[in-house]
């Protein structure tokens, strides 16, 4: 577990650095019409992690499961990780009225917080045998849906950056 959460950890405070010095008038502009501003970047990776997390919790009453071959074998962050392959979000992560800055990195430091304890309190066993099934990748593991919340972070932490400069 100190693994994954060492990668969750890292690309959580690169990301919460480069946010951190933006203006807050700057953080809720677009860069463009159809380009996220950083408030709503934010918005939307934690809707996302509240998402799973509730997935996951749900899924913890269920008696443990394995996900099959594909699911333990998905190169995430492959798939996630990396901005190659474009996949719109899905409406219900789509991220409206996002809120200010303060508020919208308080929402996401507290999602997280509670997405590692929970990851925390059931170990690396349960999670495993745990199914989490993603609206795009399909089943995968408790564990897996932890490495995709790193690698959809790493992800829009690419974007952050790219809007940051734009916005200079």
């Amino acid at each position: 577990m100190e693994k994954i959460f060492s990668k969750i950890d890292e690309i959580h405070a690169r990301l919460m650095s480069a946010v951190e010095p933006v203006d807050v008038e700057t953080f809720s502009r677009r860069p463009s019409e159809n380009v996220w501003s950083l408030a709503e970047i934010l918005h939307h990776l934690s809707m996302v992690e509240q998402s799973v997390l509730k997935a996951l919790q749900k899924e913890i009453k269920a008696p443990p499961q394995r996900v099959g071959l594909r699911g333990r074998l998905m190169p995430l962050r492959l798939l996630v990780g990396t901005r190659l392959v474009r996949i719109k979000a899905p409406k219900f992560v789509e991220p409206t009225d996002a809120p200010q800055k303060a508020e919208a990195m308080a929402n996401f430091n507290r999602v997280r917080e509670e997405l590692k304890e929970f990851a925390q309190k059931h170990g690396r066993e349960r999670l495993l045998n745990l199914v989490f099934k993603h609206p795009v990748l399909g089943p995968i593991s408790g564990l897996g849906a932890l490495s995709f919340v790193s690698n959809h972070e790493r992800r829009h932490f690419k974007q952050v950056r790219e809007i940051i400069e734009k916005l200079k």
